[in-house]
């Protein structure tokens, strides 16, 4: 037989984040063109984030920042798919805006007035995780960023 191997995975470093939630009819990607439009944001890292949900592998759209020099993330994440929604528990959000460092971090709240000024959003407001859960799910898809 041969030798047993161990693998061990190692510590994700702990991710500070924020997150707003936005209501808009339109699709990720002309949201995305509207944010570079209005604000200078450049989500140009189109992400496809692959979640098993009751047997179905469910693909929720994204687009992201690279890191900036102080390693922060801005994303750009779609609610919903043809096969169901990513955050039950926020379902009436149709995208999350999410912001991400190792460092502690604060949602850019002129950065939410500009996108609020867009005919393109029906609505956008800062989000309360509201349980461990959420966090937790949240943080998973951050750390897809992050990587």
């Amino acid at each position: 037989m041969g030798e047993k191997k161990i693998h061990k995975l190692l510590p994700q470093k702990p991710v500070s984040f924020q997150i707003a939630g936005i209501v808009s009819q339109e699709k990720i990607f002309i949201l995305s063109n509207e944010f570079r439009r209005l604000t200078d944001l450049k989500l140009d890292q189109l992400i496809s984030i692959k979640i098993p949900k009751n047997e179905v592998m469910q693909m929720f759209n994204s687009y992201s920042s690279l890191p900036d020099e102080s390693g922060k993330v801005i994303s750009l994440i779609s609610n919903r798919c043809s096969d169901g929604i990513l955050m039950e528990s926020f379902k009436n959000i149709d995208y999350f805006l999410t912001w991400s460092s190792e460092t502690p971090i604060t949602a850019d709240l002129l950065l939410v007035k500009k996108i609020k000024e867009s005919k393109l959003i029906l609505g956008i407001s800062i989000l309360t995780l509201n349980s461990s859960k959420e966090n937790k799910s949240f943080l998973e898809i951050i750390n897809l960023f992050r990587h």
